[in-house]
């Protein structure tokens, strides 16, 4: 495995947008579930390479998305972010 680079998890508590960085996450899904996540992931660090694309969201990758049913998860591309700041 490749060395990792730095890299930081933010959240928010369920019905606030009071955001934090965590130190580490739990993700309770089928086998399905995280197939398409890591899918997710795969296809937005190609995108980011290839656009320079700030941020994508899962919510909008998934038909059935429900902020009553599931959590939206945002990549951000670091590289653009910071040299925009």
């Amino acid at each position: 495995m490749n060395n990792l680079k730095t890299f930081a998890i933010y959240g928010s508590a369920e019905s606030t947008c009071q955001e934090i960085k965590l130190d580490e996450i739990s993700i309770v899904a089928d086998a399905q579930t995280l197939r398409l996540i890591g899918s997710f992931l795969t296809n937005s660090a190609k995108k980011m390479e290839a656009n320079d694309v700030e941020h994508i969201h899962f919510q909008d990758i998934v038909k059935n998305f429900s902020h009553e049913n599931h959590v939206d998860i945002i990549v951000i591309n670091k590289d653009v972010v910071l040299t925009t700041k």
